[in-house]
């Protein structure tokens, strides 16, 4: 069945409403015994039957209209994205920055051309370290309709005219070239992690390696939940003060292990994309 906008939506209803109380467009019929009744007509009526199910549920309007955004949010984000295609011939390089932080944390990943914008994601999460416990969007220039476009997950309040596209329905190859190398991405509306990435390099797909891979970086990614960048400087001052009075405090809140300046390309384990779109979003994975 489409789906129809909550405005259209509105309209058929009260149309139907006023025909229930009108008795519609009238139609005489005779059973065998003679007696006539006055019918709705047939379209009326299995337009209403059709509805009825529906309205004994609905208190008004507003909760039709709601219904049908769920139904439509539903649709979006329950769409199970293809299986990537292993033959690609290319590979995108990848350097991404978290921004307003000095000095700079960055990480440089190669990702399989065929990517889609989830997958994108799910690479930059395990390379800078982030848990992948927050919502994300990428803000990229769409090259065909000459507009920025915003993909992520759609979620249950987003704006219909400015409208979440989710990721996994969209190619990075789509967007990124050499021409138009940088978009947005950021991490955890609350504390609004917000990096750069830069497309490098398009590089030729070397058969012995296995992709992605992170290939570069410097410094640990902050800890999830922190404060934002303003948090997390505040939170390097007190772990690099054995002085200061929230020392022991913030180091049992960040563990022991904690250093901002540690990173090691080669540690960098990522996880299958779909997998983690699967445990995510399949209710038969939880």
């Amino acid at each position: 069945m489409d789906v129809i906008s909550g405005k259209d939506a509105k309209n058929k209803l009260e149309s139907l409403i006023d025909s229930v109380n009108s008795g519609g467009e009238p139609s005489i019929i005779s059973n065998k015994k003679g007696n006539k009744a006055v019918l709705l007509s047939l379209d009326d009526f299995e337009s209403i039957q059709e509805t009825m199910g529906m309205l004994d549920e609905l208190m008004d309007v507003e909760d039709f209209e709601g219904l049908l955004e769920e139904a439509e949010y539903d649709t979006k984000l329950f769409e199970v994205p293809e299986p990537m295609n292993t033959d690609y011939i290319h590979v995108y390089q990848f350097k991404v920055t978290l921004e307003g932080i000095r000095p700079p944390i960055w990480r440089r990943i190669q990702v399989p051309e065929n990517y889609t914008f989830w997958d994108l994601h799910v690479a930059i999460q395990d390379a800078m370290g982030w848990s992948d416990s927050h919502l994300h969007e990428f803000d990229v220039y769409d090259p065909a309709s000459g507009s920025q476009e915003r993909l992520g997950i759609p979620t249950e309040d987003f704006d219909f005219d400015d409208e979440m596209v989710p990721g996994w329905s969209r190619n990075i190859s789509q967007y990124f070239s050499l021409e138009n190398p940088k978009a947005g991405y950021v991490y955890d509306f609350g504390d609004d992690w917000e990096h750069t990435l830069t497309l490098e390099k398009i590089l030729p797909r070397e058969k012995a390696r296995q992709y992605p891979v992170c290939v570069k970086g410097k410094r640990a990614c902050p800890p999830e939940d922190c404060g934002g960048i303003w948090g997390y400087e505040e939170l390097v001052e007190i772990i690099t003060d054995p002085e200061h009075e929230e020392y022991d405090e913030m180091i049992e809140w960040v563990g022991e292990g904690f250093e901002a300046e540690a990173f090691d390309a080669k540690s960098v384990e990522f996880e299958d994309p779909r997998e983690r779109w699967d445990f995510a979003f399949r209710e038969d994975s939880l």
